[in-house]
């Protein structure tokens, strides 16, 4: 996965994408975009994608290209993130507890920021 060169910059986690890693983050909608791959889409890799506070997104592929927008149909889901996060702790070796809240996943999180 491709970094930015912001080591002296807070990392923030605009986008989450549920894949089987079991998780991928990202810092923004375009570097998702950039760094997903349009067969990969396709082929239903990528399951779900949320915002920071559980909101949904779209994956989607339009002339050859990724394409990630905010799906204003579906409820933000912010107990299926946060089992998303708990899964993605579990399995870099770094198991959360069960009552730490979203923010305090997502910072613990931000480690794995790709870019």
């Amino acid at each position: 996965m491709f970094k930015e060169n912001l080591d002296d910059m807070p990392k923030q986690i605009s986008l989450i994408i549920a894949a089987d890693e079991p998780a991928l983050f990202f810092s923004s909608i375009d570097a998702a975009e950039r760094y997903l791959e349009p067969i990969d889409v396709e082929n239903g890799v990528y399951t779900a994608a949320y915002g920071p506070d559980g909101s949904a997104y779209r994956i989607g592929v339009k002339d050859g290209r990724v394409t990630i927008a905010p799906d204003p149909g579906q409820p933000p889901q912010p107990d299926t993130l946060k089992a998303l996060l708990l899964t993605f702790l579990a399995a870099v070796g770094s198991p959360a507890r069960q009552n730490e809240d979203l923010p305090a996943l997502l910072e613990r999180c931000a480690a794995h920021l790709g870019a």
